[in-house]
């Protein structure tokens, strides 16, 4: 189907020209067309949306962004020339190429691709938008890229901290080989992070259309679904002991105290059967005397 121009198409865009946005949102919601002549008036009319408040902007940003053709969207945006008015970075990256192990890939489309792969997920969706905008000509870094341009949109700041997360893990060279491996990358990042983490890899291979890769992952899904399952020991609440048991062994208040317990997790995440406070006693006893010895 068609959105046809209307009669007093320029009056109403006049009246609010937020309402050229929601004719791409329209568009890539229900899978229409935006008839010629309308497109023609959102072009000629693009700079009024700089007299939109960006709070109204972003929640039409984040239905094209969430729709069932993000792609198509982004596509006409950029086309229409309104990318510029709330999204510069990602048009930073259009006509921008960078090597890939396939060869010679232009950003813009290999994002959008990413987009196009990736379930309606507000965190996914806005963290692949910006994950790779330091290959693009811009003058900051990653992590300054993205709170720029989240807090320019008004996004909440926990939105902006788990997007942060994301974006600043390298998810093409995470290692997931083995179950000790697993169980450190759950620990540093969390399990709603891990399983997103997957989610890239997912699209990233239906991207390029390798369906052996694609499948690997999905092993690689379903092993660590078993790990959680085991309800390993993956952060400091998890540990048979705590900061009391230390004090009550002779150890100072302060900063010691984390210092020790973040040690024996990563002891228990390497073997997770260690986790038990007799084995916790012994050890810390030991180093104890070991550390009085020195000392004299």
């Amino acid at each position: 189907m068609i959105l046809p121009l209307t009669e007093n198409s320029q009056d109403r865009i006049r009246e609010d020209p937020l309402r050229m946005l929601r004719a791409i949102r329209l568009a890539c919601e229900l899978d229409f067309k935006i008839e010629k002549g309308a497109l023609e008036e959102i072009y000629d009319h693009g700079e009024l949306l700089q007299k939109v408040s960006i709070e109204r902007i972003r929640d039409e940003f984040v239905k094209i962004l969430l729709s069932n053709y993000p792609k198509e969207g982004f596509q006409i945006l950029l086309q229409l020339g309104l990318l510029k008015y709330f999204l510069p970075e990602l048009e930073s990256a259009v006509g921008f190429y960078f090597e890939d192990k396939s060869g010679m890939k232009n950003l813009f489309n290999y994002i959008l691709d990413m987009l196009e792969n990736l379930p309606s997920d507000l965190t996914l969706c806005l963290s692949i938008l910006l994950y790779d905008m330091e290959k693009s000509p811009v003058n900051y870094s990653k992590k300054e890229t993205v709170n720029k341009t989240l807090r320019r949109l008004k996004f909440k700041n926990s939105l902006i901290k788990k997007i942060n997360i994301l974006i600043l893990e390298d998810w093409q060279k995470a290692d997931f080989s083995s179950r000790k491996n697993i169980r450190q990358l759950i620990s540093r990042l969390g399990e709603e992070n891990i399983l997103n983490i997957l989610e890239f890899k997912k699209a990233d291979f239906r991207t390029r259309n390798n369906i052996n890769k694609f499948n690997q992952v999905k092993k690689i899904e379903k092993e660590i679904k078993e790990v959680l399952q085991e309800r390993p020991p993956l952060s400091l609440k998890d540990l048979a002991i705590n900061g009391k048991d230390l004090i009550d062994l002779g150890y100072q208040e302060g900063k010691v105290i984390g210092e020790i317990l973040k040690k024996l997790l990563n002891t228990v995440i390497d073997k997770p059967e260690l986790n038990r406070k007799e084995f916790f006693y012994s050890k810390l006893r030991k180093s104890k005397k070991l550390r009085n010895k020195s000392e004299k």
